[in-house]
């Protein structure tokens, strides 16, 4: 399965940043212009990939909920822009593809020579979802259809975490050679202690990943590691919380490991 490479988040029951969920329109019945002007927005992200001729490939998109209530059922739909028409395309066609939380929804993308890797998420609810931070990821897979695209698997690990959450929080054993790719601290519920510090990193550096100048737990945001961490020897991976006098704080993890 190719990489989650893109995160955004949408809220509810909250007030702004991140954006409501439902806020995100259907590009694909907007004007030309306006088509264009959709493709600033944070749940549009560019594919390595180019997808053409013979060639087929996926959308593969996950959702998480960082919130205390009962998650309702969503939706998710992919629309992909074709640049000399000016316009999105729903794929497939007119469908909404039912999420399930904490697994990938793979959305199969045509062999086309019109899709030139731009896509946006649009995320819907039915009914009244539940109050809280919903992270949403995305990322391609092209040219795999039914196969792993190269060695080693590559798993997204999602972890909730708050203020009051043990540390250091124990995530995984690691071994020599194994590929830490990307890590995400995304703060649902901000810290009330300025001091507090979210750290990602090992039991020989605590930072390693993620140091404390990284996270700014006071401030609801989303905060990325900027480059690939590959382990010399074995060790745990370890989510550390430093809540300082905070009396709330809430957040989600999202890291991708290469075994």
């Amino acid at each position: 399965m190719g990489a989650l490479t893109y995160t955004f988040l949408r809220q509810f029951g909250g007030s702004p940043p991140p954006p409501a969920l439902g806020s995100d329109v259907d590009p694909s019945a907007l004007s030309p212009l306006a088509s264009v002007q959709y493709g600033a927005r944070d749940n549009v992200f560019i594919a390595k990939t180019q997808v053409e001729g013979a060639v087929a490939g996926r959308v593969i998109v996950r959702v998480d909920y960082a919130g205390g209530g009962s998650p309702q059922p969503l939706n998710a739909s992919v629309y992909a822009l074709q640049p000399a028409l000016r316009q999105w395309t729903a794929i497939p066609a007119g469908l909404a593809v039912p999420v399930v939380y904490g697994q990938a929804v793979i959305v199969p993308v045509p062999a086309s020579t019109e899709f030139y890797g731009t896509f946006a998420v649009v995320i819907t609810s039915p009914g009244a979802p539940a109050a809280g931070t919903y992270v949403v990821s995305a990322g391609t897979d092209f040219g795999t259809m039914g196969g792993p695209t190269g060695g080693g698997n590559v798993v997204v690990q999602a972890v909730p975490f708050a203020f009051n959450t043990p540390s250091p929080l124990l995530l995984q054993a690691v071994a020599a050679g194994d590929l830490l790719l990307r890590a995400v601290v995304a703060i649902t519920a901000q810290f009330d202690d300025p001091a507090a510090r979210v750290q990602l990193g090992t039991s020989l550096s605590v930072g390693l990943v993620l140091g404390g100048a990284d996270v700014t737990a006071s401030v609801v945001d989303q905060y990325e590691s900027g480059e690939f961490v590959e382990f010399a020897g074995p060790d745990v991976l370890l989510l550390s919380i430093a809540p300082g006098a905070s009396t709330q704080g809430a957040g989600l993890l999202l890291y991708e490991m290469k075994a």
